[in-house]
């Protein structure tokens, strides 16, 4: 139970936007309106399919026909931005914090382990306060690139709702949404007993996150709870917006879904940087973006995100409230 921890529509408006792209079309068809009426139902068929076959975003690609199109998008859509730019705004986003792990985990001293004694009140209190900023900030920069290029400057022909819809912040129902919690979270928990029981049965020397952090709350349980805050509060918000909203999306421009999604989830995983956890994590994207592809929205991965993170949480609580609320001597 303790790896718990270490999984850690159509666009609106697309009539106007046809008319706008095609004023030669509609100047004759408002000339000739009166001979249209005389047209046949195949010939009105035939025009309104190339209207619809040409690409709202300037794309040269040919028209693919819905079926196809449902089996490769989803109901996730063909996204505005192409997939240079994802490329792009992933190894942006992506690199610096790969480089600050790294070094961070190169700078720590390599004997140093957990002091003797828990930290003073004051102590604690202040590395909560660096914990809880430091997770702000480093989860913050994976909404540079999604608000930047779907939202702030989107596509030509693309407004900024569009971009938003894009990345996934559409409505769903709520009978769906609550049997998307209900599956990914059964699915996350059976990962999580099953790498369990695989790494006890193999005597794998591995440390995940869930290590690391009961063995800083014994002595840092401000600290811990501040670490877990952000855990629930912070990181599920921004990385499904970045991982599942923007990175999935967009690779689904030149792959198809299961290639995109494993992509999506073998980089959700190394972004961590955490080996131990990495199979964990891994397949906690997985499930993440099957929801985001099946659903097309982004609330089921973010809900499924938050549950698991704030069941992870719970596991923690009986390591921090014995540090934290001693009991008094009898």
């Amino acid at each position: 139970m303790k790896s718990l921890v270490s999984s850690l529509l159509p666009l609106p408006g697309t009539v106007w936007i046809v008319s706008c792209l095609f004023p030669a079309i509609s100047k004759r068809e408002d000339s000739s309106r009166k001979e249209n009426r005389d047209v046949s139902p195949f010939d009105r068929l035939t025009l309104r399919a190339r209207l619809i076959s040409e690409s709202p975003f300037g794309s040269s690609t040919p028209p693919v026909p819905d079926k196809l199109a449902n089996r490769r998008y989803g109901r996730i859509g063909r996204v505005p931005w192409s997939l240079g730019q994802t490329i792009l705004g992933t190894l942006f986003t992506l690199l610096p914090l790969l480089a600050l792990l790294i070094g961070s985990q190169l700078a720590a001293p390599s004997g140093g382990g957990p002091p003797a004694k828990p930290l003073t009140r004051t102590q604690d209190t202040v590395g909560a306060g660096i914990a809880f900023v430091s997770t702000v900030l480093l989860e913050g920069v994976l909404l540079l690139a999604p608000l930047l290029i779907a939202v702030a400057r989107p596509a030509p022909r693309s407004s900024r709702r569009e971009g938003l819809r894009a990345l996934g912040f559409r409505g769903i129902g709520f009978f769906p949404l609550l049997g998307w919690l209900l599956a990914g979270l059964a699915l996350a928990i059976a990962a999580n007993f099953a790498y369990s029981l695989l790494t006890q049965m193999l005597h794998l020397p591995v440390q995940t996150n869930s290590d690391q952090l009961a063995k800083l709350a014994k002595y840092a349980p401000l600290t811990t709870l501040a670490t877990l805050a952000g855990a629930v509060l912070i990181a599920p918000i921004c990385e499904e917006i970045f991982f599942r909203g923007f990175l999935e999306a967009g690779l689904l421009r030149n792959m198809n879904g299961v290639a995109a999604i494993t992509l999506s989830a073998l980089v959700f995983g190394v972004s961590h940087g955490d080996l131990g956890s990495f199979a964990l994590i891994v397949a906690l994207g997985l499930v993440l973006g099957v929801a985001r592809f099946t659903s097309g929205s982004l609330w089921p991965g973010l809900l499924i995100h938050t549950a698991n993170n704030a069941l992870a949480a719970v596991v923690l609580l009986p390591v921090i409230l014995p540090v934290l609320l001693p009991t008094a001597p009898h």
